[in-house]
């Protein structure tokens, strides 16, 4: 499938020398007048302000409702990200039996990685964990089957959230069974990087230690444990920005040119560190509250993940600021969802067109005559043909199937076009003239 950029091509430059080749992050201070006042510099800070990167980023974010999808992520993900840890450590039981220690690794990552997972009050025990293992019965094999169904759902809102911060529609599958596989894989993907990251930050830890203490000969005290805290963290930050890379070009299917992808990742990976390490903040405000005394580890919980979805899309929308500054959008990097777009977003316009010619033509309707209706009684029925025609396509589109019944995408799409063309030259005169517009219709 061919690609295609926004970017002009090597060796050409722009014609209009008026738009700037990008749009930097921060734009130089404003320069005031000496007779100038408090209120205008504000003023004009203020101004700078906003058109800072960090600003318009969140600016998008809000516009995006990224608050509202990061609140509905959170809650998928409390009963997602439960589901995944049974299915892990069930797998884990079996596959790493004769390794113990490397469990007690991974129980130790996720404790460092999410507040109040797991430990003394947090919501899941470290015994429970170690010996947890699958039963290969029918019904153990059922149960990890719905389990891991359950898991996966969280993926399907976290990719349509995404997606609709890049401003793209979601990406639907014909074939829900690829879908679900393509998530399988991801999660595997993501156990993998999790094991990973965890052996590296164990082996990192001794590597430390011993080239401070044996290779170096040097005795820095509590400063060695200090250090290796910060090595900790700096492969926390890699690790996060690996899976930050993961969810936008995998999982979410964007095509984000490389340097802003791990620019944005990264910036999502430092954030992501802030935020556990405010993690015990994020506890002790969930646990201040009497009243939810009882369920104070768990709501702890439910607000780290919360602030994690909304890291997420604000990583998302740092990518997608980043690319409008360069020229450069990923509605055009490849041709075939380009026209996948276009074709839903001009559909979507002449539904609208037919809505609001629909109600004028009934409001008009009202207010003629019985014996005068006959013409608007036939351009309503004519619109109601229309908006019928245009959700059967919709629809036909969307299944994949052909006028009999049978897949045929490609077919389909080329008669869309034509019925597109065909539509668009004759919804000039299907207002105009009723009569006109009904002879059309019989003939076709």
């Amino acid at each position: 499938m061919a690609e295609t950029t926004a970017t002009p091509p090597f060796g050409t430059r722009r014609q209009d020398p008026d738009v700037p080749e990008r749009i930097p992050a921060f734009l130089p201070l404003p320069k005031f007048d000496k007779d100038a006042t408090l209120v205008d510099r504000a003023k004009g800070y203020g101004v700078w302000l906003r058109s800072t990167r960090p600003l318009r980023v969140v600016q998008h974010w809000n516009e995006s409702r990224g608050g509202l999808l990061a609140g509905g992520m959170a809650y998928a993900a409390l009963f997602s990200f439960f589901a995944a840890i049974w299915v892990f450590f069930s797998i884990a039981g079996i596959v790493l039996a004769n390794r113990p220690d490397l469990v007690e690794l991974i129980i130790e990552f996720l404790a460092d990685s999410v507040p109040g997972l797991i430990g003394d009050g947090g919501v899941i025990s470290a015994d429970t964990l170690m010996n947890m293992s699958a039963s290969f019965t029918i019904a153990g094999i059922i149960a990890l089957a719905s389990t891991l169904w359950t898991a996966l759902n969280f993926l399907n809102g976290a990719r349509v959230s995404v997606r609709a911060v890049f401003d793209l529609p979601p990406k639907a599958e014909t074939n829900i069974v690829l879908m679900k596989l393509r998530d399988v894989a991801i999660v595997g993907l993501f156990g993998f990087t999790l094991m990973l990251s965890a052996m590296i930050t164990a082996a990192s830890s001794g590597l430390i230690a011993w080239a401070v203490r044996d290779f170096l000969a040097i005795d820095l005290g509590g400063g060695l444990q200090f250090l290796i805290r910060g090595g900790s963290i700096v492969i926390g930050v890699l690790f996060d920005a690996v899976v930050f890379a993961l969810v936008l070009r995998v999982m979410c299917q964007i095509r984000i040119p490389k340097r802003f992808l791990w620019s944005g990742a990264l910036v999502g990976g430092i954030a992501t560190q802030v935020l556990k390490q405010a993690g015990s903040l994020l506890l002790g405000g969930a646990s201040s509250n009497p009243l939810l005394a009882t369920f104070a580890a768990l709501l702890g919980v439910l607000v780290f993940f919360n602030f994690a979805c909304m890291v997420l899309l604000l990583t998302a929308s740092w990518v997608k600021v980043s690319m409008d500054d360069h020229h450069v959008s990923p509605r055009l990097l490849t041709a075939d969802e380009a026209d996948e777009i276009a074709r839903a977003t001009e559909r979507e316009a002449r539904k609208e067109r037919l809505a609001v010619e629909s109600i004028r033509v009934l409001d008009e309707f009202e207010q003629t005559p019985r014996w005068r209706r006959g013409r608007l009684r036939r351009q309503y029925e004519s619109i109601v043909a229309q908006q019928q025609r245009l959700e059967l396509e919709e629809r036909r589109e969307r299944l994949g199937f052909d006028e009999q019944g049978r897949h045929d995408v490609e077919g389909l799409s080329k008669r869309t076009k034509r019925e597109g063309r065909k539509t668009k030259s004759n919804e000039a005169g299907s207002f105009g003239s009723g009569q006109a517009h009904d002879k059309d219709e019989q003939e076709r």
